[in-house]
């Protein structure tokens, strides 16, 4: 088959890149070469599908999206911690009577 199913970057999402006036730095493809990501100056990560030339992912990797990011992990870090110290107690066993289980374990 053809390794591209469109006709035209318009046909694409990669039309996205200029209309966002995202400069890529970089593109880098899967070993199987089934998708490649761009790396762009506005700190975004966009991962498209070679084929059809459709994005099916933007990672944000701007100063605030990974403080952002770093905080929501720090917080869930520090309740795990607070739901651990706060309870000795394992919980109810699961109704099928296999030990309950525990992280770290």
């Amino acid at each position: 088959g053809d390794a591209v199913a469109f006709r035209s970057k318009l046909d694409t999402d990669l039309y996205a890149l200029a209309k966002a006036r995202a400069e890529p730095c970089r593109v880098s493809a899967s070993a199987d070469g089934s998708r490649f990501a761009v790396t762009a100056r506005d700190a975004k990560v966009r991962v498209f599908e070679t084929r059809t030339g459709r994005c099916v992912r933007v990672i944000d990797e701007s100063a605030a999206a990974l403080d952002a990011r770093r905080t929501a992990w720090l917080d869930q870090t520090r309740r795990d911690a607070a739901d651990d110290d706060d309870s000795d107690d394992e919980g109810p066993a699961p109704a099928d009577g296999a030990a309950p289980w525990r992280p770290g374990l």
